[in-house]
């Protein structure tokens, strides 16, 4: 089995995937997507957060259903931020946190 703990990290990268029984205090920005696993605790002040820049690009559509969302799966809890942004000036109306 293996186990994970994080303190005090900054994770940057375009795809994040936080495995399952993850415990820590880290700040994940993405790009992509961020995808936290089952059971895993995040203590405060954890940030999972999401910037989606297709300003120059706003009409670019990804294949993969996960792709510019924040999942979270069963029994895992985030004491901290979860936040998404984008630079799309037009609308989607899309669920980005799951």
């Amino acid at each position: 089995k293996r186990i994970s703990q994080l303190k005090d990290v900054i994770l940057i990268a375009p795809v994040i995937e936080i495995e399952d029984e993850t415990i820590g205090t880290f700040q994940a920005i993405a790009s992509k997507r961020i995808t936290v696993g089952k059971t895993c605790k995040l203590s405060y002040p954890s940030a999972l957060v999401l910037f989606q820049d297709n300003k120059n690009n706003p009409d670019e559509v990804s294949t993969n259903p996960m792709d510019n969302k924040i999942f979270i799966d069963t029994k895992s809890v985030v004491k901290g931020s979860i936040c998404y942004f984008q630079t799309k000036t037009k609308p989607d109306f899309q669920t980005q946190i799951v």
